[in-house]
Parts: structure tokens; C-alpha cells; sequence
């Protein structure tokens, strides 16, 4: 039985699956030496330690909601990426976490090759085409990066495959084909980010349309609009909290960072060099087509305009990109761009997956021709067009950099370049050969050319891109890499960290159960944000990218009202010793000194209507998602827990719910009578009920409608 599922499915197409794993393979080329790694940046510093978490509290009995270890506080449901539901979570509950995060990226890479190889397929496409239509998708900018970041890129890894589920579901009505669409819809909106989700939902549903009228319009309704609909509610118990921590967050209080938006030569540059050139600057993993993309793209263009530009998909991504370019020189507002990040080209995937149908469609159309034209083998203009132009546009970018005295980074654009003149030199001189010796047949030889062309263009590039924009990196835990005993500072209260390190020891204290006050995310509570704020505990200049780093200020007294009970000043931190409030604890020989503030009373205590820390209250119970303090306090006095005050957090006093305040961004509770008080808070959020409630109704109302697809078939098969 096994040798018959080989012999029909895996042999037949034994090269083609042998080619898609050598393009898996050279991605990770560069890094399989250094096995296991992670990514730096959002990779290392934030996701990883997370993640962890999220497993320990799920085999702990307890839902992982509450990230209690960063930022005095803040919500694990702020980022699709982040929540239990996500699959590749799963690596992480039997595995060390750089090995774990390793599997995680291969596994959605190997996701996002198989399935576009698989779209292109079931589109009718021949092997070439359908191999040049994926390496244009796989190798784009934004794709390639998200790709082998993590989880937050499941809609670009799942796009390709969940639009083959949808395929094959209209072509059988087979309610097992509606059930891997609705899963995969369900998995995007639980597991990425809500922009890349947002984009890749309307690229499913305008992909079955036909043409850009009502009527097409009702029939995509009609046969993906209630799966579609179905999956994102059914994702409500995340995206109701989630929605919640961005309307209680402190992103729009602050502008984002433009580091999104090249100027305009790299703009222009990008579009025909692909990632590797300019600055190697984050913009650029939202840019690329490439030579060979946009020699491709130009050419069906030309050929299949009309039909083209009435195609639906065709029109959106054009709408994407001059969305892109519209904000990044303030033509269209910040308040008014999509998602929550403020981030114009969040979509670029969308624009790069419709150049790959393009340029599938161009291959198809040029080997249909070989037969009928003599010069049909010849590259096509647009090739010559496009790297004569590449050409041009460097020398001027370099111009431009040397004028500006900005940095150059050329060399793998001239060897892009250089490779692709060679192909295409190669090209000319191997169709005038053949014309005269005829050893190889005309649609091989022009494969081979294409394939070649568009390898050239993307090999070179990907390597270095990935090792330049947050390269992958072979970290240890940082606490133990730095032989920094957590067990010396573990307990309710906080640590601040100064030096050159950046966040790591913050961002992996959830890791290791130990609170820091700054902290490494996306979104913070608005309340807590501005009270740090205003007491001048944030950097002086900074964005939504700056995920917050406390500034200078060490303040043992003003510390102490957040909770702080431990500073870590590194060797080249360049702060002197701190005198006032803080005394020596521990110095390591790596120069890490560690002190101790003098004027902690606890993460919790009481102050008068001032709101003056008169003393200290014991804090019997801490736990993520719930926290008891016991507590003497006179009427009117205010008894306060130094952690982000929230929506959910309800708050009980000796057993009574009673009505909690936001005291200034922590949480506090006003004394009615005097006396000894057990104040219990629990965090219970109404929108995750809410979401669960939502989430069940669209479950029962799937399963209905997958029940009624299954009599439906059998009913028509019985006639």
C-alpha cells in the first residue's frame, strides 16, 4: 500500500519536490553552521522568551493572558503571534528554545514553498512556469523575511496554501477541502500580525473573483465568503482581547518611525535590484521585484494588458503599493493608514504575489509561442530593458550616496548585475549555437534561460539580505550566557538594567520569572506609559519602535513607587556609581555590578490621598493572573499595587468585588473603613467571554454548514 502512494505521488514528481528542497536548503545555507539560532531583534528579544512562557503557563493548567514580567505589565493577546492557539507554539513545550524557534521557521518556510508550488500547479501551470511563479513569491523581499522570521508571518506563509484549500474545494465540494480552508483562515487570524492577516483575507476572497463587478462579487461571496467570515469569527477569543489592548494602548500617543520609508532613489532602485540594495535598512524587506520578476511581469504586460488590468487581484495590488508610496511622502495621513502600527507596506506581499502570477503567466505564454516564431527563444526585451535599467539606476544611486555622503553597499548589486548579464549573454549565444547543432529542444533551452535568469537575480541577494537585515543568530540564554544568578534578584519586586546589552536581560527576565520595568513589544498600557511619561522614565526622543527603554533617571525614591528593587549597571554603561538609595549587592568579573534600592518597601503599598508611600504591604499571593496583598490602612488611605492598571483587572476587597481605580497607571483601591484588608486582584477581561462566546457560535454554525456540504455531495453523487 505504501509503494503504491510512492509510485503515484512521490516518484512522478521526485525532481520537482528534490528542486523545492534545494531552495529551502539555500535560504538557510549561510546559517545551518551555526545551528540552533534565532533571529535577532523581535526574534530573540521578544518572541522566543514569550513563547516559552506561554508553554509553561498551558502545561501549568492556566491560560498564558497576562505578561507580568515587562513594562510593570501588559497583555500576551497583543499580537497574533503571541497567543497559545499558534501552531508552531507547539515546538516549544518539547524542545530547548533556539531549537525550537529553528524547527518553527523551518517548518513555515517549508509551508510557504510547497504551497505556492502547489498554487501555481493547480492553476494549470507547466513546471516551469510554475517553478518561476513561486521563486518570484518565495524570494521577495517581504516574503523571504517574514518567512524565516516567525509565527507573525503565518498569512504570507499560508496564503499560497490556503488559496489551493479554496481551489479545490470549489472543483470538488468536498467538505473535507472547506474544513482545511476554514483551519488555515482560523490559523492566519490567531497567528500573525493584523495587517499581514488583514491584506492576506482580502487577496483570498478578490482572488476568486473574475472580474471587478457585482456579480462577480456576489459569486466570491458565495463560495468563499461564509468560510472566510466563519474563520475570522471563530478567532474571536483573540481578536476581541487583541482589539482591546490596541484601543487601551500607548501607540496612539506617539508617531512611528520612518525607517519604513526609503527616500525615493531607493524606492526606484529597489524595484529592480531587489533586496540587496541601498542601505540594508529595514524598508528594504518590504521591498523587491527583481530583474527577472520585473522583466517577466513586463512582458505578460505587454502581451496580456487588456485581460490583466481588468483582473481584480491585479488591481488591488496596484492600489497597495501606491498606498505605500502615497504615505510614506504624507500624502495620505498617519492617522489614517491601515492597521496599528501605522506601517504603509504591510501589504507588499500581496503585490509581490500577483508579479509571481505574472510572471508565470509570461513563462506560459512565451513557451506556448516557441514553435510558431523563430526568435522566440531569444530573451525577451523586457529582460534587456530591465537589467540596462538596473545598470543606470546604480550608477546614479552611487552618485547619489557619494553626493549625500551616505553609505554605499554596491558590491552584490554589481554582482546581481554581472550574474544576470551572464545569463543573458549565455542566453543569445546558446539559441544562435543551437540553431545550427539542434542537440536541445527549444522549450528546455528556454526554461533552463528563465530559471537561470531568475536565479541569478534572487541567490546572490538572499544570503546577504538575511545576514544584514536582523541576521540569525546562535545566542544563549542571555541571564546564564552573562553568569547572572536569577535566583539573586527573583521575587515581587523589579529590575532596571543600564549598559550596551539593550534589552536582552529584560526581555528574557519572563523567561526566568524575574519583572523588569522596561521591556521589549509592540503595544504597552496607555495608562502606565504615561505615567512613566510624565515622571521622565522614557527616553527623550522616541517612537513606537523605541519598546522602552527607562531612561537615565536613578531615582531610588522614584523608583521605588514602580516597584524596583534591583539595579544591573554593566561595565560600559558609562554610569557612574550610583550612591544615593542604592547599595553594592553583587559584582560579577565580566564588570556586572549588581545593587539593591534602599528605599523599596514592595511591589505594593500604601500611600495617603497625595499620593505619598506611607508604608509597605505584603503581598501574599503572585501570580500572573492573580495577585493578593494583605494590608493595614486607615479610611481614605489608598492601597496600591505598582502594576499597569487595565481593563479586566477586577478587584476584591476581603472577598467583596468592589471597584478598583487606576491609580495614577498602577492599580489602586480607595479604604472605606479602617482596619486590615485582603486586596485580591484577578484579572478576568470581558472581552476574552465575549470572544469565547463569539468563537463557539461561529464553531457550531461551521460545523453546520460542513454537515450540510457533506449530505449536499451524497445527495448529488446518489443522482
Amino acid at each position: 500500500m505504501f509503494s503504491k502512494i510512492l509510485n503515484k505521488t512521490f516518484f512522478p514528481r521526485f525532481k520537482e519536490i528534490l528542486f523545492l528542497i534545494c531552495i529551502i536548503v539555500w535560504v538557510f545555507f549561510f546559517s545551518i553552521p551555526s545551528l540552533p539560532f534565532v533571529q535577532e531583534s523581535d526574534g530573540y528579544m521578544n518572541y522566543v522568551p514569550q513563547s516559552v512562557f506561554c508553554m509553561r503557563e498551558l502545561l501549568s493548567g492556566r491560560l498564558p493572558l497576562w505578561n507580568e514580567y515587562q513594562f510593570c505589565g501588559t497583555t500576551l493577546l497583543n499580537s497574533g503571534a503571541l497567543n497559545f492557539i499558534n501552531i508552531g507554539s507547539i515546538f516549544y513545550m518539547f524542545m530547548d528554545p533556539a531549537w525550537a524557534y529553528t524547527c518553527e521557521i523551518f517548518f513555515y518556510f517549508a509551508v510557504l514553498v510547497f504551497g505556492s508550488w502547489a498554487y501555481f500547479r493547480k492553476k494549470g501551470y507547466s513546471g516551469t512556469p510554475a517553478l518561476a511563479g513561486a521563486i518570484v513569491y518565495i524570494y521577495s523581499g517581504q516574503v523571504l523575511f517574514w518567512s524565516t522570521y516567525h509565527s507573525q508571518n503565518l498569512p504570507i506563509s499560508l496564503l499560497p496554501i490556503t488559496l489551493v484549500f479554496f481551489i479545490k474545494y470549489e472543483e470538488t465540494a468536498s467538505w473535507k477541502w472547506q474544513l482545511a480552508a476554514f483551519c488555515a483562515v482560523f490559523l492566519m487570524c490567531c497567528g500573525g500580525f493584523f495587517q499581514l492577516t488583514l491584506f492576506a483575507l482580502l487577496a483570498i476572497f478578490i482572488e476568486g473573483m473574475d472580474r471587478l463587478n457585482v456579480k462577480s462579487l456576489l459569486d466570491a461571496l458565495r463560495r468563499r465568503g461564509t468560510v472566510l467570515l466563519l474563520g475570522i469569527a471563530a478567532s474571536s477569543f483573540t481578536l476581541f482581547p487583541a482589539l482591546e489592548t490596541v484601543m487601551f494602548s500607548h501607540r496612539n500617543l506617539v508617531q512611528y518611525k520612518d525607517a519604513f520609508s526609503p527616500d525615493a532613489a531607493s524606492l526606484i532602485i529597489m524595484s529592480f535590484l531587489g533586496v540587496c540594495s541601498g542601505w540594508n535598512r529595514y524598508s528594504q524587506y518590504f521591498f523587491f521585484t527583481g530583474m527577472g520578476a520585473a522583466g517577466l511581469a513586463s512582458y505578460a504586460l505587454r502581451k496580456m494588458w487588456r485581460s490583466i488590468i481588468s483582473k481584480p487581484l491585479f488591481i488591488f495590488s496596484v492600489f497597495i503599493l501606491f498606498f505605500g508610496i502615497f504615505a510614506s511622502f504624507r500624502i495620505i495621513p498617519q492617522r489614517l493608514l491601515f492597521g496599528v502600527s501605522t506601517d504603509p507596506w504591510r501589504g507588499m506581499f500581496v503585490f509581490d504575489f500577483c508579479l509571481a502570477v505574472l510572471a508565470a503567466q509570461s513563462l506560459k505564454d512565451i513557451l506556448e509561442n516557441t514553435g510558431r516564431h523563430r526568435k522566440a527563444l531569444y530573451p525577451p526585451a523586457e529582460f534587456i530593458v530591465v537589467w540596462s535599467a538596473a545598470i543606470i539606476l546604480e550608477i546614479v544611486y552611487i552618485a547619489f550616496c557619494v553626493r549625500e555622503n551616505k553609505f554605499i553597499n554596491y558590491q552584490t548589486d554589481f554582482r546581481v548585475i554581472g550574474a544576470t548579464g551572464i545569463v543573458l549573454f549565455l542566453g543569445v549565444l546558446l539559441v544562435k549555437i543551437n540553431s545550427v547543432v539542434k542537440i536541445i529542444k527549444k522549450e528546455s533551452m528556454f526554461s533552463f534561460l528563465v530559471i537561470a535568469f531568475l536565479l541569478a537575480n534572487v541567490l546572490f541577494p538572499s544570503g546577504l539580505y538575511l545576514r544584514n537585515v536582523f541576521p540569525f543568530i546562535s545566542r544563549d540564554e542571555p541571564w546564564r550566557a552573562l553568569g547572572i544568578p536569577a535566583s539573586k534578584i527573583s521575587g515581587e519586586g523589579r529590575f532596571i538594567e543600564k549598559g550596551l546589552e539593550g534589552y536582552q536581560l529584560e526581555s528574557w527576565g519572563i523567561y526566568n520569572g524575574i519583572r523588569a520595568l522596561g521591556g521589549y513589544g509592540s503595544f504597552f498600557p496607555r495608562a502606565i506609559f504615561e505615567r512613566m511619561l510624565r515622571d521622565g522614565l522614557l527616553p527623550d526622543e522616541f517612537t513606537a519602535l523605541t519598546r522602552f527603554k527607562v531612561n537615565h533617571i536613578l531615582s531610588a525614591k522614584k523608583l521605588s513607587y514602580y516597584g524596583v528593587e534591583y539595579l544591573i549597571l554593566h561595565a560600559d554603561s558609562g554610569f557612574n556609581f550610583p550612591k544615593e538609595g542604592w547599595e553594592l549587592s553583587g559584582e560579577l568579573r565580566n564588570g556586572i555590578r549588581i545593587f539593591k534600592n534602599l528605599k523599596f518597601a514592595g511591589r505594593s503599598y500604601v500611600t495617603d490621598a497625595e499620593s505619598k508611600m506611607l508604608c509597605g504591604a505584603k503581598i501574599v499571593k503572585d501570580s500572573s493572573r492573580e495577585v493578593v496583598i494583605s494590608a493595614e490602612a486607615d479610611k481614605d488611605e489608598i492601597i496600591v499595587l505598582a502594576d499597569s492598571w487595565f481593563p479586566g483587572w477586577k478587584c476584591y476587597d476581603n472577598g467583596r468585588l468592589t471597584a478598583g481605580h487606576n491609580a495614577d497607571g498602577f492599580r489602586g483601591y480607595r479604604v472605606i473603613e479602617s482596619g486590615t484588608h485582603e486586596i485580591k486582584w484577578v484579572y478576568d477581561p470581558v472581552s476574552m467571554k465575549i470572544g469565547i462566546y463569539a468563537s463557539a457560535v461561529a464553531f457550531f454554525l461551521f460545523l453546520f454548514l460542513l454537515l450540510r456540504t457533506r449530505i449536499n455531495r451524497k445527495h448529488n453523487a446518489t443522482f
